[in-house]
Parts: structure tokens; C-alpha cells; sequence
């Protein structure tokens, strides 16, 4: 239980300072926290089968940003190289 609500109060904590968050967010850090887990709990309600899938999904949308990441800065250093 410790560690879903330190995840989740991190998890409300980078998305309450991200620049593209709403403003309705801002010190709502308790709300957003209590919203996260929730969600966590019902994920590993529904069981654990389904929550390494929903990870899984995730992980490679994740993987897949990182690598558009990647690939757009190499684009930006060959195109200023000189």
C-alpha cells in the first residue's frame, strides 16, 4: 500500500508541474493523488493478469515516445552539424 501511494503521489506530483497541464490542476496535488490510486486499485481489482497487460501497453507507448524522442534530436544534430 506504501509503495501505490508514493507512486502515485510522484506520478501527481509530475503531472501537476508539467507546463501542459490544465490549470484546474494546480494545488490539487491531494485530489490528483487520491484519483491515481483509485484507478490503481480497480486495475488490481479487476486482476493481476489484466494489470500486467494494461503495464505492458504502457511500456511500449512509452518506448515508442522515447524513441520518437530519439530520433527527432538525432534529426535536429545532423541538421545543425557542421
Amino acid at each position: 500500500m506504501i509503495t501505490i501511494t508514493l507512486s502515485a503521489a510522484d506520478a501527481a506530483a509530475h503531472a501537476i508541474e508539467n507546463p501542459f497541464a490544465p490549470s484546474w490542476m494546480q494545488g490539487q496535488e491531494v485530489l490528483v493523488t487520491l484519483f491515481l490510486v483509485a484507478l490503481l486499485s480497480i486495475v488490481f481489482l479487476l486482476g493481476f493478469k489484466e494489470a500486467i497487460g494494461i503495464a505492458v501497453v504502457l511500456v511500449a507507448i512509452y518506448l515508442l515516445l522515447n524513441l520518437v524522442v530519439i530520433v527527432v534530436a538525432i534529426g535536429h544534430v545532423a541538421e545543425h552539424a557542421t
